[in-house]
């Protein structure tokens, strides 16, 4: 399986309104990232939360953001500036 962006890639989370059972968290929807790992190729969780068989395995990554810009400018923990999220290739796009 191909994936779509390599590590160090500018991407924004969808801000998808799904009303099932997703994987990612609303808080990261909408925001900027930039891949920091690639993890691999897995069934699909969403579907596989409804008991279907997962395929096509989908593309999962490590995304990096800036805490400042996740929780718009709001003061942080001393010495905490990057919060980490694995995210699934179709809740991703370019920017």
């Amino acid at each position: 399986m191909s994936f779509h962006f390599k590590v160090g890639d500018p991407v924004r989370v969808n801000d998808l309104q799904a009303l099932s059972h997703i994987r990612t968290p609303f808080y990261l929807r909408g925001k900027m990232g930039v891949v920091a790992s690639i993890r691999g190729s897995f069934k699909n969780p969403e579907q596989l939360a409804y008991g279907k068989d997962g395929l096509p395995k989908v593309n999962l990554y490590c995304v990096e953001f800036d805490l400042k810009h996740v929780w718009n400018d709001r003061p942080t923990p001393a010495g905490v500036n990057k919060i980490y999220a694995d995210l699934f290739e179709h809740w991703l796009e370019s920017r």
